[in-house]
């Protein structure tokens, strides 16, 4: 008992000196240090027009830099011959609608902008539906997943390094194929951080879609899921997932205000530098 008394005494005395030493506020800078915070990847998907018209000219104004993830079978040859990506809708009783999607000069500008540019397939296929027992089918598939690898070196000089499923669905064959190909595969829709344990390994990772229908309340998760994270001091990711930027949104896409207050809060809450790209991961 008495040695417990002493040990205690010591504990108290250590503490004091401690904090005489390292304030609190010291304590905060380090929790707030770059190389304990998540990094932050910003992913547009589907290349809708709105990526380049809307989006891009905002995070150029906060010096972000984002993912687009590219069908690229929707690249458009140039401002006059458009690509439709024709898409669920959901608005004023529509189905469907068409979309239109980036040319290939509105591509190479975002790149020399510093944007990376990634695979979503060639046509946005569900790829469950593909048969792999089947040859015809599995050669069909590996068309969906790999034409982009090589349009993105050949017309961009991009490395493909990350693969989004469409609507993030797959067989666990398939993402065994993926994982053959790609080092980094957002695979699912989870509010959670993903660890990067090693450069040599091949991630499956979660993303948190940011949506208009409860575009509030997610913001206010994420940010303390990034403080939370910052505490742990792990190297991390945490993956934003958006769709499309506009006035006139679906419920899973996000408007230009909302983007505007996404970059603003991040930078207020000292997450500037943590915003990278997939290529800036490795």
């Amino acid at each position: 008992m008495g040695l417990s008394i002493v040990l205690i005494a010591a504990i108290a005395i250590l503490l004091s000196l401690f904090e005489s030493i390292v304030s609190r506020k010291e304590v905060d800078l380090y929790y707030q240090n770059t190389s304990c915070k998540p990094y932050i990847v910003l992913e547009f998907d589907d290349g809708y027009l709105e990526t380049y018209t809307k989006a891009y000219p905002i995070l150029k104004k906060y010096g972000f830099k984002a993912i687009v993830m590219l069908p690229i079978g929707f690249i458009g040859i140039d401002e006059k011959h458009r690509k439709y990506f024709y898409d669920l809708d959901l608005r004023n009783g529509t189905s469907t609608s068409f979309f239109p999607t980036l040319s290939i000069n509105e591509v190479r500008k975002l790149v020399e902008e510093g944007w990376d540019i990634q695979c979503h397939s060639y046509s946005h296929s569900h790829l469950p539906a593909f048969n792999l027992s089947n040859a015809i089918e599995k050669r069909n598939f590996l068309h969906e997943i790999l034409t982009c690898k090589v349009v993105l070196k050949e017309w961009f000089n991009i490395e493909a390094i990350a693969f989004t499923p469409p609507y993030l669905s797959w067989t666990e064959e398939q993402l065994n194929i993926l994982k053959q190909h790609y080092k980094f595969i957002v695979a699912h829709a989870n509010f959670t951080v993903n660890i990067l344990s090693s450069v040599s390994f091949t991630y499956t990772l979660s993303a948190i879609p940011l949506s208009h229908d409860n575009f509030n309340e997610t913001l206010e998760k994420v940010i303390k899921l990034l403080n939370d994270a910052s505490k742990e001091c792990l190297k991390s990711v945490v993956v934003l997932l958006m769709h499309r930027v506009d006035e006139d949104p679906r419920a899973w896409d996000i408007t230009p205000s909302e983007l505007e207050t996404l970059c603003k809060t991040l930078v207020d809450a000292g997450y500037k530098e943590n915003i990278v790209t997939y290529l800036q991961l490795l």
